[in-house]
């Protein structure tokens, strides 16, 4: 049976640079993210699964079209830049994953790798793509990534 999951995922960018993993069950690089908790929202989630992974806080620099503020009856949160559809192939299983993936920026000076499931990261520059171990729509998601860094003037 093929496991249904909403995850999250945060290309996180510092001094023009973006941020990746190595993640261990996959034996890829690859951006932080991770599954949404129950009674979790796909923002509170990429939130907590970057600072769990990476030791950043980010700011989402999704956009809020509606300008809505908090009130009793809506919250308009940061849009993902996209939401992709994405088979999962784990050793267990394969897993469809629904993937709301966000932009952010990295504050503080120093992250921290955490235990278990990275053993490594690096900031990645556009030249470092083509030579990455890594899934071909991530490499397409960083290319577009480093457009929309030069085009929106994203600061970090």
């Amino acid at each position: 049976m093929v496991k249904k999951c909403i995850v999250t995922s945060c290309i996180v960018i510092k001094d023009g640079k973006i941020l990746l993993l190595f993640h261990n069950k996959l034996q890829k690089w690859m951006y932080p993210g991770g599954h949404v908790e129950e009674n979790e929202t796909p923002y509170e989630a990429v939130l907590r699964e970057t600072k769990e992974e990476t030791g950043y806080n980010v700011s989402i620099i999704g956009a809020k079209p509606l300008g809505l503020k908090k009130n009793k009856e809506a919250v308009e949160m940061p849009m993902p830049e996209m939401v992709l559809y994405e088979d999962v192939p784990y050793k267990t299983g394969r897993h469809m994953h629904f993937d709301f993936v966000y932009l952010g920026i990295a504050k503080g000076k120093r992250g921290r790798l955490a235990k278990g499931e990275s053993t490594k990261f690096m900031w990645v520059t556009e030249k470092d793509i083509a030579g990455l171990y890594t899934f071909n729509n991530i490499r397409k998601i960083l290319r577009y990534t480093f457009k929309e860094i030069k085009q929106r003037r994203i600061r970090s």
